[in-house]
C-alpha cells in the first residue's frame, strides 16, 4: 500500500507540473514596464513582446496549474480511500459485491471524466483527473480481484495488466500521466520478474520503446520520453546484472558503455530532427552514466574484482543482448556523428566512445601491475571526464554539464581523501588546488555568461 501511495503521488506531482517556461515569462512581465520607462524599448515593442510570450495569460495559467494539481491529488486520495474501504470491510461485503463495487467505481469515474473532458469540455482538467482516477482504480481492481477469487500466479503480474490498461487509455485520451503510469507499472513488473528465467523480461526491453515512443514523438512529450529512457536504461543494466545472463565484469562494463555511447548518438539524431529537448535529455543521461561508471571503477577493490573476474563467454541470451547493444550503439553513434555538422561537438564522440572503451579494457589488464595500472588509468579518465564536462558546461553555458563535471571532480578528490592514507600535506595540497579550480571555474562561467548576456546573443 505504501509503494502504491508513493507511485500515485509521483504521478500526481508530474501531472501538476506545468511544462511552460513561466518563470522566464513572469520575469519578463515584471521587467517590461521598467524597460519602457528607461527607454530601452518602445511601448510598441513592449506590446509585441507581451503578445509573443502571451503574458496576459499568466494569471490564468497559474490557476490552471493549481487546479490540475488539486484535482490530481484529490483523485489519488479518492483512489486510496476506495482501496482502503474495500479492504477494511473484507469480511462484511460479499465477494461479488466487492467486485461490483470497485468495477462500478472504475466505470463511473471513466465515464464522468470522459463526459466532462471530451464530450462537454466543460471542465477538462477535472475530467482528466477523473479518468486517471478510473485507471488507478483499475490497478487496484486487478489486485483485489486476484485476492477475492484466489487467482493463481504471482501478484506482480497484475502490474503488467495494469500497465497495458493505462497504455491503452493513454493513447485513447492523449494523456501523459497514463503513459507515465504504464511505464512505472510495467517497470515494477520487470523488476519483480527480472530474476526469474523468462523470455518476457528479454522482450520487455524491446517492446517498451515500441509501445511508448510513437506517443512521445507524435505529441512531443518530453516527460514520456525521459521516463521511457530512464526505465529502459535501468532495466537493461538490471537485466545484464542477473546471474542467468552470465556476464562477467568485462561484458557488463562494455555493455553499459555501449548504452551510454548509443544514447549520445541518439540524442544528436533527435536534436537534428527538431526534438532538442529529447536530445538534451539523452546526452546528459549519457554523460551521467559514463561519469558514474568511471567513478565506480576508480575504487581499488572494484578494480581488483574486475581484473580477477575470469572472462568467459556468457550465455547465448546474454551474448545476444550484448551484441544488440553494441551494434545498436555503433549505428546510433555513426548516424549521430555524421548528422552533427558542428565541429566543436564532434569531439564529444571521441570522449564518450574512447571513455567507454577504456572502462571496459581495464578489466583485461593482467600481471603484477594490473591493479595499479587500472586504478591510475581510471582516476585519470574520470578527471578528464570531469574536466571535459566542466569545460563543455562553461563553453556552452549549460549548467547541467557544468555541475556534472564539477561534482565529478570534487567527488573524486574527496573519495581519494577517505580511501587512501596519503598524509595530511598531500591532502591539503589537493584540497587547495580543488578549491582554486572551483573558484576559477565559477569565475569563467559567470564571466562568459555575463558576456553573452551583454552582447544579447
Amino acid at each position: 500500500m505504501s509503494l502504491l501511495l508513493v507511485f500515485i503521488l509521483i504521478i500526481a506531482g508530474l501531472y501538476g507540473i506545468s511544462r511552460s517556461k513561466r518563470n522566464f515569462r513572469r520575469m519578463l512581465a515584471g521587467e517590461l514596464s521598467g524597460w519602457v520607462e528607461a527607454g530601452i524599448i518602445t511601448p510598441d515593442q513592449a506590446a509585441q513582446l507581451e503578445g509573443m510570450y502571451q503574458l496576459d495569460q499568466l494569471p490564468e495559467e497559474s490557476q490552471i496549474t493549481l487546479l490540475k494539481t488539486l484535482f490530481m491529488f484529490g483523485a489519488a486520495l479518492i483512489a486510496l480511500g476506495i482501496i482502503s474501504f474495500v479492504a477494511a470491510n473484507w469480511d462484511l461485503i460479499p465477494k461479488h459485491c466487492k467486485w461490483i463495487l470497485i468495477t462500478l467505481a472504475m466505470v463511473g469515474s471513466h465515464g464522468a471524466g470522459y463526459r466532462l473532458w471530451k464530450v462537454k469540455n466543460s471542465s477538462p482538467y477535472l475530467g482528466h483527473a477523473l479518468i486517471i482516477l478510473g485507471t488507478l482504480i483499475f490497478g487496484a481492481d486487478i489486485a483485489l480481484i486476484g485476492q477475492i477469487f484466489h487467482l493463481p500466479g504471482e501478484y506482480h503480474h497484475g502490474l503488467l495488466l495494469w500497465s497495458l490498461g493505462a497504455l491503452g487509455m493513454g493513447y485513447a485520451v492523449q494523456s501523459v500521466p497514463h503513459l507515465l503510469m504504464a511505464i512505472g507499472a510495467s517497470f515494477g513488473w520487470f523488476v519483480a520478474s527480472v530474476r526469474e528465467p523468462s523470455f518476457g523480461t528479454f522482450f520487455y526491453l524491446m517492446l517498451l520503446p515500441a509501445a511508448v515512443l510513437p506517443y512521445a514523438y507524435r505529441y512531443r512529450s518530453r516527460g514520456t520520453h525521459f521516463g521511457l529512457v530512464l526505465a529502459w536504461v535501468i532495466g537493461t543494466v538490471l537485466y545484464l546484472s542477473t546471474p542467468d545472463v552470465q556476464l562477467t565484469a568485462f561484458w557488463l562494463v562494455s555493455g553499459v558503455s555501449a548504452i551510454a555511447a548509443g544514447l549520445w548518438g541518439y540524442g544528436d539524431m533527435m536534436a537534428k530532427r527538431g526534438n532538442i529537448d529529447f536530445g538534451d535529455d539523452c546526452k546528459i543521461s549519457s554523460a551521467f552514466i559514463l561519469s558514474v561508471l568511471g567513478y565506480i571503477l576508480t575504487f581499488q577493490k572494484v578494480i581488483e574484482g574486475m581484473i580477477a573476474d575470469s572472462i568467459h563467454w556468457p550465455s547465448w541470451e546474454g551474448m545476444t543482448v550484448w551484441a544488440l547493444l553494441c551494434i545498436g550503439a555503433m549505428g546510433l553513434v555513426t548516424s549521430g556523428y555524421y548528422r552533427n555538422s558542428a565541429k566543436e561537438e564532434k569531439s564529444d564522440y571521441l570522449v564518450v566512445c574512447l571513455g567507454g572503451i577504456v572502462c571496459a579494457v581495464v578489466g583485461l589488464f593482467q600481471g603484477s601491475w594490473a591493479v595499479i595500472a587500472g586504478i591510475v588509468t581510471m582516476n585519470i579518465l574520470v578527471i578528464l571526464f570531469g574536466g571535459y564536462f566542466f569545460w563543455k558546461g562553461v563553453s556552452s553555458l549549460d549548467r547541467r554539464y557544468f555541475w556534472l563535471g564539477l561534482a565529478l571532480l570534487i567527488i573524486v578528490v574527496v573519495s581519494r581523501f577517505f580511501e587512501y592514507d596519503t598524509g595530511l600535506l598531500w591532502k591539503s595540497v589537493s584540497f587547495i588546488l580543488a578549491g582554486i579550480g572551483l573558484i576559477y571555474g565559477g569565475i569563467l562561467f559567470e564571466k562568459k555568461r555575463g558576456g553573452v548576456l551583454k552582447d544579447g546573443t
